[in-house]
């Protein structure tokens, strides 16, 4: 029964260790050494220590103040995505104490796991609230995320059992959001080195018409009819496209009268198309990591997202669809 109970409160500290490491360490470090809960496992006193309590403390304040700046908050968080997992392990493994190596090692596993899945809801939601015009929903949430980790950690201390109801929804959660998360988590880990390439390579205007595979130009000949020119052809990702899926890969096609997201789902070639009218309405927004085309038709409307190394082509591509649809 024991070993349950210290089960479920790692379980907690792995939810919150995911969101916020350092705020984690400092709660179960201040709540050992003040014993705000009573009748914890003696391994939890290893992390009464002056020092880790005052490193945790100030590694938070900067991660607090880190956490509170639009887009810079995405690279910390892409700066994380190892740290918070392996902390998460150092947590679990301390608190385990002298245990069988087995059931330490399938609960170290277990407990990082859960700390990279709360990393990658992070991580995603951040990206999405990044993507909002103004600044303050991103403070907000942050804030939120500060509140959250800090009664978690100590609902998972004082009330394991409630610690291991949530994590067990979370899991849920995951099963059902987790395809959408996984793919705005890769977006972002490849935006990263993409972004830091930018500010030593020199930007230069490119083709509009790029390589796409033999399987995608297939479908998009059920389409196209005769003498359908193909003005732009890039690969991007999307979001606001209900059939693609947040986040999904693809390319951007662009012809005469219509324009044309083609993407895979479920191992077949599927294509979003959405033709000129005179209500379309195109606009750019320029982020940190990425560049994005808003289009807007009657009630069809879709974001395309492009890396920062294709900043000129954007630029572009936009330019081409406000003169088609007269949205200047």
């Amino acid at each position: 029964m024991d070993a349950l109970i210290k089960l479920s409160t790692l379980m907690g500290l792995s939810l919150t260790s995911g969101i916020n490491l350092y705020a984690t360490v400092a709660v179960v470090g201040l709540v050992t050494k003040y014993d705000v809960v009573k009748g914890l496992p003696v391994e939890f006193q290893a992390f009464n220590n002056d020092n880790i309590i005052a490193l945790a403390i100030l590694l938070y304040i900067v991660e607090f103040f880190a956490d509170k700046i639009p887009g810079f908050d995405t690279l910390w968080d892409s700066l994380h995505t190892f740290i918070r997992p392996v902390g998460s392990a150092f947590i679990t493994l301390t608190a385990m104490g002298e245990s069988d190596q087995s059931i330490e090692i399938i609960t170290v596993l277990l407990c990082s796991f859960l700390a990279l899945c709360t990393h990658t809801v992070k991580m995603g939601t951040r990206l999405v609230v990044n993507m909002s015009p103004e600044p303050f929903s991103n403070t907000a949430v942050s804030v939120g995320e500060d509140i959250a980790v800090a009664a978690l950690a100590w609902a998972s201390l004082a009330h394991p059992v409630v610690s291991s109801v949530l994590s067990l929804f979370f899991i849920l959660l995951l099963l059902l959001y987790g395809p959408g998360l996984f793919r705005i988590t890769v977006m972002v880990l490849k935006a990263v080195p993409v972004r830091l390439s930018t500010f030593f390579t020199q930007k230069k205007a490119e083709t509009l018409i790029e390589f796409i595979p033999d399987r995608y130009e297939d479908c998009l000949e059920n389409y196209l009819g005769n003498g359908d020119e193909m003005h732009c052809c890039l690969p991007c990702r999307v979001m606001g496209i209900k059939e693609a899926g947040r986040y999904r890969s693809g390319f951007i096609v662009i012809t005469e009268r219509e324009l044309f997201f083609v993407y895979r789902k479920f191992f077949k070639i599927r294509a979003w198309v959405s033709a000129f009218s005179g209500k379309s309405k195109v606009k750019t927004e320029k982020k940190l990591l990425f560049d994005i085309i808003h289009f807007r038709d009657n009630e069809i409307s879709g974001e395309f997202i492009f890396f920062k190394n294709r900043t000129l082509q954007v630029m572009a591509v936009a330019e081409f669809l406000k003169e088609k649809t007269n949205s200047r």
